[in-house]
């Protein structure tokens, strides 16, 4: 009986051998017989792996140049393809364009039209009003005018009124004042004789006092210069 251990290289042990053959071939040769049996399947493997090995790469290669030729089918193919849809693509689009530029000069020369219409419209409409407005300018002006010389007028006249007032009012504040100038002046004049008379008497009263007080201060030193001399002479006598 042969058990087959797991994949990936390892080699396939023989598990049991029968008991007949094992009495038969011997201890040594069941050992041997077994190692050649193992060399065997080992051999044999590897052979496999290597046949199934170049196999798959000669299949691989096919496939790979399989591929690339398809690629290459499909890569000529679709260039094909797309040099067409761009001719196309160019074609539709110098169409597009001739009809665009078409379309544009008739959009403009549509717009052209429509701006001198308007343009034309609105010089007659700038003219109008222009006129309404220089008739409206000349109306104001005019009542203006009026306004600003019955203005003059009013202004004028009260001008004079309160010319002629504040000339009333000049002249009464003059004589007001006047009159009270003349009444402060005569108070004034009053005073300022009280005051010198005042003054006059209180002078009289200090230089009667003052000559008082002379003739006192001369009585004594007379009387001390009298009284000296006694006291000399009579020493002197003596």
């Amino acid at each position: 009986m042969i058990t087959r251990g797991p994949a990936g290289g390892e080699k396939i042990p023989i598990v049991t051998v029968g008991k007949a053959l094992q009495e038969k071939l011997g201890d040594e040769a069941t050992e041997e017989f077994v190692q050649l049996l193992n060399q065997a399947l080992s051999d044999q493997k590897q052979e496999i792996i290597e046949f199934v090995a170049e196999r798959f790469e000669r299949r691989l290669s096919e496939e790979i140049a399989s591929l690339r030729a398809e690629m290459h089918e499909m890569g000529a193919s679709l260039r094909a393809e797309m040099r067409e849809m761009i001719g196309s693509l160019g074609t539709e689009m110098h169409e597009a364009n001739a009809s665009l530029r078409a379309e544009m000069q008739e959009a403009n020369a549509a717009l052209r039209a429509e701006m001198q219409e308007m343009v034309a419209s609105l010089r007659t409409e700038m003219q109008e009003m222009g006129t309404s407005l220089h008739a409206e300018i000349q109306k104001t002006n005019g009542s203006l005018r009026s306004e600003m010389h019955e203005a003059n007028a009013a202004l004028r006249a009260e001008v004079q009124e309160m010319d002629s007032s504040f000339r009333a009012e000049v002249h009464e504040t003059a004589g007001s004042l006047r009159a009270e100038m003349q009444e402060a002046n005569a108070s004034l004049r009053a005073e300022m004789r009280e005051a010198n008379a005042s003054l006059r008497a209180e002078m009289h009263e200090r230089i009667s006092s003052v000559k008082a007080e002379l003739i006192k201060w001369m009585f004594i030193f007379w009387v001390g210069q009298v009284v000296t001399m006694v006291g000399i002479l009579l020493a002197f006598f003596k």
